[in-house]
């Protein structure tokens, strides 16, 4: 239970938009497919717009990547076939905040990295006789499904 807790600590839901994202699920227009996560074209709109960064124009393209595990099968010669499920909302949540743990830690040590070259480079009397290349992480996100409509069954 306290590893649940660090995980969620880093949340800041003062940080969060309310909006909308559309997927293209169907596997025809999926862009890829990895060891543990398909890719899916997606158009991404925040209300408000936020003055910079992800989802600062309406109908933002963005790629949404969904988590899932695969169930081995086989056919009737034996041969391997690829079917996948996704995760319980529950599952799911988790994994994914805790790649989003993984991934703001990295970006602070990424951004140190920088200031401690760029430091050193000002700090002595010849600069280097390289280039520094300048990576960077993609901006990220976590979107949430919710609806405000009750279910009659």
């Amino acid at each position: 239970m306290i590893y649940a807790m660090r995980i969620f600590s880093f949340i800041n839901i003062s940080n969060s938009s309310v909006g909308q994202l559309t997927i293209d699920v169907p596997l025809c227009s999926m862009i890829g497919i990895g060891a543990f996560k398909t890719a899916h074209p997606g158009w991404l709109t925040l209300l408000p717009l936020p003055s910079s960064g992800l989802g600062v124009r309406m109908q933002q393209v963005v790629v949404v990547k969904w988590p899932f595990h695969r169930n081995s099968s086989h056919d009737a010669a034996g041969c391997s076939i690829l079917k996948i499920s996704h995760y319980t909302l529950t599952d799911e949540l988790k994994q994914l905040l805790k790649e989003s743990n993984v991934l703001y830690w990295a970006k602070a040590l990424l951004d140190f990295t920088y200031e401690y070259i760029y430091h050193c480079i000002n700090t002595t009397l010849t600069p280097p006789s390289f280039q520094i290349p300048h990576v960077h992480f993609v901006e990220a996100g976590i979107a949430l499904e919710f609806s405000h409509h009750s279910l009659n069954i």
